[in-house]
């Protein structure tokens, strides 16, 4: 769908009516679950019930910018930027000159009359909280608005877009007089916890992949989504250290846990409080 790729999972789901005591039921007793379960008094009909997921992957090579960590922009120059922009941290951002001499502006990555003019190519995701300052910066350091250019599908052809300007009492997601710096996220522990889990991984499993002949074995008691993983590329390219792509699958395993067991929310750049752990989007 565009520059996006999307994918639809669907759950399909039944609920059936106990229609006899939980007691001679033999799975409930094995689980020592009787007291869960109740025999139902009602309509012994059943409903079924449909769940749509649809996720979406947008390619590396559409953002000008795409970071994991916080990601700070605080120039000394004029800095103009056209393009869509990734963090799944926080977005420290202000121009860092005496005088207000030297602007931020994030545009709009073309013009209406250009095919690539549309919300995805030019949004700003922000995983974790926006900040108008630098990373390093604590409340004494003078900060400065920073312009950004809003989507709008049906500005005209020659028309200059409306604009937001970000500053430390509109738009970012934190008090207005926090320091910055207080905000920057631990990146250490999160590696450290990484580096733990990836390392008791190692440690704990045994055994080894093996490639002969494009076929590929293996008595590893690892998740079978890093077996998958690790078979496939071994397949594709044979002379890849089997021990190196476990490591990286792995990782990459524990890696995608961490961010998946969290629940970020959604909100707009115009709100002027946002929770921490949110996701911002500048459309």
């Amino acid at each position: 769908m565009g520059s996006e790729l999307r994918k639809s999972f669907y759950v399909y789901a039944a609920t059936v009516p106990i229609t006899v005591e939980p007691s001679a039921i033999a799975s409930v007793v094995e689980m020592g679950a009787e007291e869960r379960y109740e025999k139902y008094q009602g309509n012994k009909g059943f409903s079924a019930l449909e769940m749509q997921q649809d996720i979406g992957k947008i390619p590396l090579q559409y953002h000008a910018v795409w970071y994991q960590d916080d990601l700070s922009l605080t120039s000394g120059t004029a800095f103009r930027l056209n393009g869509r922009v990734f963090t799944n941290s926080n977005l420290f951002i202000s121009e860092n000159c005496d005088g207000g001499d030297c602007p931020i502006r994030l545009y709009l990555i073309s013009s209406p009359a250009s095919c690539y003019f549309n919300e995805e190519n030019s949004k700003t995701v922000v995983g974790g909280n926006l900040v108008n300052g630098g990373a390093s910066w604590d409340s004494s350091v003078m900060t400065y608005a920073v312009q950004v250019d809003m989507f709008n599908e049906d500005l005209a052809v020659g028309s200059d877009p409306s604009s937001h300007d970000i500053t430390t009492s509109t738009s970012q997601s934190i008090v207005s007089g926090e320091a910055p710096r207080n905000v920057a996220y631990n990146n250490q522990a999160y590696e450290e916890r990484i580096d733990f889990l990836t390392r008791s991984a190692l440690d704990g499993s045994g055994g080894s992949y093996r490639v002969s002949g494009g076929d590929v074995t293996e008595d590893r008691r690892d998740p079978q989504v890093v077996k998958t993983r690790v078979e496939a590329r071994l397949k594709e390219d044979s002379s890849l250290d089997p021990d190196t792509v476990r490591l990286e699958e792995i990782e990459l395993s524990n890696r995608t846990k961490l961010i998946v067991g969290s629940s970020p929310c959604v909100t707009s750049v115009s709100s002027v409080l946002a929770p921490r752990r949110c996701v911002i989007n500048f459309v």
